[in-house]
């Protein structure tokens, strides 16, 4: 970006000031749902009676959580004030509208805004990352001011979308963005790769997109279809996007492998204490990681002569 002359700025990262992250899991969450969060939504802007001596000469690009298709009504979600400055400073200002985010009616597009937040407040919390020390802010830059012109565009965001919704995965437009699928996920640090919040439904729609490669790394736990307010069974989508690969590419050996659980316990337990000498050496970790994808630091399980099994029945 640099080099075509634009410099990006998240002004999301900018808003807050945390210095040392402490909530790091849902149970060291406050009870924010019991506190009246409603109370904090239904602020309205109308782009032609922004301040025209505020604008500056830079873009603004912002993602829409809903948009009425009844009167063009667009509803954010703001949990700083990011979205207000943008809005009121920047000399053009780019709304990104995904398909699934056009709702029919106003009413419709507020009550999803708000149902974001009310859903997705303490997963929010357990979000926010520590302020990088290179973190630039838009005031920090001396841009000059615009000449009163302001422009507003629109781009209507496909990407798959309307390939998926007659397919297999339609119940993925269900989704109403809260995150909430987010907060009880014991992977959900693996799901952190860039510098904004991945959910388990986030992880899907990228590898439905050709974006990620696998699904391997969700463990099907429920937590997510447990916490999803509009009931979206996560954990079966991905089954089924796994069922599908394996429709065109085959099984790989590694899930050959480690499919087969029970045999490579009953393997490592006839020649154990053999085994558990053997996994401890590079010479077997390293082509093992290459195969299996187990990587060569894992601390494994030992195997036992003597397996609960017949421990079991030796106490009858």
């Amino acid at each position: 970006m640099l080099a075509n002359g634009f410099e990006v700025i998240n002004s999301y990262h900018n808003e807050f000031r945390v210095s040392e992250r402490k909530l790091l899991d849902y149970w060291d969450l406050p009870r924010l749902l019991d506190k009246d969060i409603e109370s904090s939504f239904g602020v309205a802007l109308a782009m032609e009676a922004l301040p025209r001596s505020e604008a500056k000469q830079y873009v603004a690009l912002l993602g829409v959580n809903a948009v009425s298709a009844e009167d063009g009504t667009v509803v954010f979600l703001e949990h700083f004030s990011n979205i207000k400055k943008d809005l009121d400073r920047a000399g053009k200002v780019v709304l990104v509208v995904g398909l699934d985010k056009v709702v029919p009616t106003r009413a419709e597009a507020m009550f999803q805004a708000q149902c974001m937040g009310v859903f997705g407040t303490e997963n929010i919390v357990l979000g926010i990352e520590p302020l990088p020390a290179t973190t630039k802010s838009i005031d920090e830059l001396e841009l000059p001011s615009a000449d009163g012109h302001r422009e507003l565009h629109i781009v209507i965001l496909d990407n798959g979308r309307r390939r998926m919704i007659d397919g297999k995965f339609r119940d993925l437009f269900l989704c109403i963005g809260c995150r909430a699928c987010n907060k009880h996920c014991p992977i959900r640090h693996a799901f952190h790769a860039h510098d904004y919040i991945w959910t388990p439904k986030t992880y899907l729609t990228r590898f439905l997109s050709a974006t990620e490669e696998s699904v391997d790394v969700c463990l099907h736990c429920e937590a997510c279809r447990l916490e999803c307010p509009v009931d979206i069974d996560l954990p079966g989508l991905m089954w089924q996007a796994k069922l599908d690969l394996a429709a065109r590419r085959g099984t790989s050996v590694s899930h050959k492998i480690l499919g087969r659980p029970e045999l490579l316990a009953k393997l490592g337990t006839t020649v154990a204490p053999l085994s558990n000498w053997a996994m401890r050496q590079n010479l077997v970790r390293i082509p093992m990681e290459r195969v299996t994808g187990i990587d060569r630091r894992t601390t494994l399980p030992v195997f036992h002569v003597r397996t609960f099994k017949k421990r079991a029945r030796k106490h009858e």
